[in-house]
């Protein structure tokens, strides 16, 4: 459980909530939850349950959370629907431009 506090500090961050929101759901003062996140607290099973809770997490999915791969398949499919997004439009602008190309010059009065 070497790197619980980063995966703590991971869900946590995933799911927008502050340190202090953390600590005053398990009842700690924030420069305690902040040692715990930065792995300088001795960590009890009984305190992982209660961040657990308060992340609506388990202390399961805690042990289990990936650290990188999770955020970077994340990170992938955002990256490959903004390409696809990019890449449409191109094909629009492509199609316009060579619409206008084809079309007869307007007479000027």
């Amino acid at each position: 459980m070497e790197t619980i506090h980063l995966k703590i500090r991971a869900i946590r961050m995933d799911k927008a909530l502050k340190q202090s929101y953390v600590a005053d759901a398990i009842g700690v003062c924030l420069k305690t939850y902040r040692h715990i996140e930065a792995g300088k607290s001795v960590l009890t099973y009984e305190r992982l349950k209660a961040i657990a809770k308060a992340l609506g997490s388990t202390v399961d999915q805690i042990e289990s959370h990936d650290l990188y791969g999770e955020k970077q398949a994340s990170d992938i499919t955002k990256i490959k629907e903004e390409l696809t997004q990019v890449h449409r439009r191109l094909q629009e602008l492509e199609r316009r431009m060579s619409v206008s190309k084809n079309r007869p010059p307007e007479e000027g009065g």
